[in-house]
């Protein structure tokens, strides 16, 4: 999350290994100072070695990714999607988040999760039984969202004069991708939704209002569906 909101690669740097860093003192940070929430709270929620105090925000993005991971490992097991979903959850979060605090989102982010909500589709699609009505069903999915998004942005673009971008629309078709057509009119109306409030209470800060209203509602179905499946699951088995 910090290194999206100030532009630092999370793969190399000039001379080596992008190593983490504390963002005060610049030490680089070990492996266990780096335990998801382990660290933080044994360190008490301060670096190691200049003391200074690490923000909460990153031990509940932590637990949220977990809790959230493990129902979808519970509900579905260790399925194609479910990977998938697991290596786009962390983007996820820090587009979100990191828009909401008023950073500019990085698009190296948002093609990552683009490229990987194509690519569970597609690794999907070789495991079924029929594969060409798999691809019909995916080519009409795509069709159908990017239709919905253009009419969305266009509304927005109307009534509050927002521009269209070609990263919202490849965004929005990405997330249907994993929701399927059959959730297309609840998900739209939500992004709708969610755009007016983000707009008219955090407009001033949030960087990129339309992404943020495109991921937020689709955190939310993700979960709302997850959550009741593990719900009928608890109920067959007991």
């Amino acid at each position: 999350m910090y290194r999206d909101a100030n532009h630092i690669s999370m793969i190399v740097t000039q001379n080596n290994v992008a190593r983490s860093k504390c963002a005060t003192c610049g030490h680089q940070l070990s492996w266990k100072d780096l335990l998801p929430l382990i660290s933080w709270v044994l360190l008490w929620g301060r670096c190691r070695y200049c003391q200074t105090k690490i923000s909460l925000l990153y031990p509940l993005i932590e637990i949220f990714c977990a809790v959230s991971l493990g129902l979808f490992f519970l509900a579905y097991g260790f399925t194609i999607p479910v990977i998938f979903y697991a290596a786009c959850m962390p983007p996820l979060i820090v587009l979100i988040v990191n828009s909401m605090r008023g950073y500019k989102i990085s698009g190296k982010l948002a093609i990552y999760f683009l490229f990987f909500s194509i690519l569970g589709a597609v690794l999907n699609i070789l495991f079924v039984n029929d594969i060409w009505q798999a691809l019909f069903e995916l080519g009409g999915t795509v069709v159908l969202y990017t239709f919905v998004a253009i009419v969305i942005s266009l509304l927005l673009v109307f009534f509050y004069k927002q521009p269209l971008r070609f990263t919202h629309l490849f965004i929005f078709t990405a997330c249907g991708l994993w929701l399927g057509r059959e959730i297309l009119p609840i998900y739209g109306f939500a992004v709708i939704l969610s755009f007016v409030f983000v707009h008219s209470f955090f407009g001033k800060v949030c960087s990129d209002e339309l992404m943020v209203s495109i991921l937020s509602p689709f955190l939310i179905i993700s979960l709302s569906v997850v959550f009741v499946d593990n719900l009928v699951i608890l109920q067959s088995v007991y």
